[in-house]
């Protein structure tokens, strides 16, 4: 695999050296696309990396069975705070406890998970969790750019709103600017004077 920085980064936080050794093998002959991967062994490590403005991961791999890590929930929690919008694999032990998990971190917004040794799929989940993302960011951006009528007819209320309220400031502004030339120029009168302090 060519450690090219332009090719997608993959951040691997695992402490299982076999596992670690089972998923650099696994994608190096299945991937299709060029990537380049970092590994850590601990969660520290991970947020140091994710922190590190040279890395920019494209996708996370999270073990959630961290030794020294009791709580594998507040590691994804912990992780996914410091990815931002970094899709995240996670894997997890088999098990009804480790199902409940897995189902806690999809619901979320975990882009997969899977089994610890068994990453059969794991070069097509990294590559449909990508391109999952990109379609996503995509679409978002698509939505702000072109609106949809409902939000268009929300976006034109706030428009004319602001463009009211521009129009009251402006003729609030003017009207003290008039009267503020009247008094200069010597047409402020006592009258005026007595009615604006009623």
């Amino acid at each position: 695999m060519e450690k090219d920085i332009n090719n997608t980064k993959i951040l691997l936080v695992c402490d299982n050296k076999a596992d670690i050794e089972n998923i650099k093998l696994r994608l190096e002959e299945s991937i299709k696309m060029p990537c380049y991967i970092w590994h850590c062994l601990t969660l520290s490590a991970g947020l140091e990396m994710l922190n590190n403005n040279k890395l920019h991961a494209d996708i996370i791999i999270l073990d959630l069975g961290l030794i020294g890590t009791a709580n594998p929930k507040k590691i994804y929690k912990t992780i996914g705070e410091a990815a931002l919008d970094i899709p995240i694999i996670v894997l997890t032990g088999t098990g009804e406890e480790e199902h409940d998990l897995a189902t806690f971190v999809m619901e979320a917004g975990a882009a997969d998970h899977m089994v610890r040794g068994q990453f059969g799929r794991l070069s097509d989940a990294v590559e449909f969790s990508i391109i999952r993302h990109k379609i996503a960011k995509k679409s978002e951006k698509d939505c702000l750019n072109n609106p949809s009528p409902s939000q268009k007819i929300i976006q034109d209320e706030h428009e004319n709103s602001m463009k009211d309220a521009q129009k009251l400031s402006d003729k609030k502004h003017n009207e003290q600017k008039n009267q503020y030339i009247s008094w200069v120029t010597g047409g402020y009168s006592v009258e005026d004077n007595d009615k604006n302090g009623e």
